[in-house]
């Protein structure tokens, strides 16, 4: 026996219902502050890594010829878009996680309550109809909002890193 069922078969229906409406709270309530820490962290690395390409661009661009800046600022940049990568794939690790583990107890114990398993249809485009008013409501998802996020933020950190390439053999030139 796992160590799973043998807490599911000590918990009885009531005291299980409880324990995974807390759980639900906690999952979802983490899905939230880390969906605050990733805009956070988004914004801190288009900040830095805005002036950090300011600053490469005036290195090979400059007057006055600053060889180790015309080197080292792309350099610096490039080692900027590896970390803001791995922070990225973390908190989308941890958001899809937090997620997967919220919508589990929505679905296995707090039925009919169906907002983050409806949400996974939304995001994906197909119409979800929650009842307002005792009467769907039918809302899709519109097809430049389904592009993904965790996409789009791969894409400017590419960006970033193909401009610092760049610089990089400008300033080697």
């Amino acid at each position: 026996m796992t160590e799973s069922q043998e807490v599911q078969e000590t918990i009885d229906e009531p005291q299980q219902i409880e324990n995974a409406r807390v759980g639900y709270q906690v999952a979802a309530s983490l899905r939230s502050s880390g969906a605050q820490e990733f805009w956070s962290q988004f914004e801190a690395m288009m900040t830095a890594n805005s002036i950090v390409l300011t600053a490469a661009t005036f290195a090979v661009n400059g007057q006055q010829s600053m060889p180790w800046l015309s080197f080292g600022m792309p350099v610096a940049g490039l080692a900027l878009c590896a970390l803001w990568l791995a922070l990225h794939e973390r908190a989308v690790g941890y958001n899809k996680y937090w997620n997967d583990s919220a919508r589990e107890l929505e679905e296995r114990f707090l039925k009919p309550v169906r907002t983050l398993s409806r949400g996974g249809l939304f995001a994906d485009g197909q119409t979800v109809k929650p009842l307002i008013d005792g009467k769907p409501k039918p809302h899709t998802m519109p097809c430049i909002g389904r592009i993904r996020v965790r996409h789009t933020v791969r894409l400017i950190i590419t960006v970033f890193a193909v401009m610092y390439l760049a610089i990089l053999v400008c300033g080697l030139n």
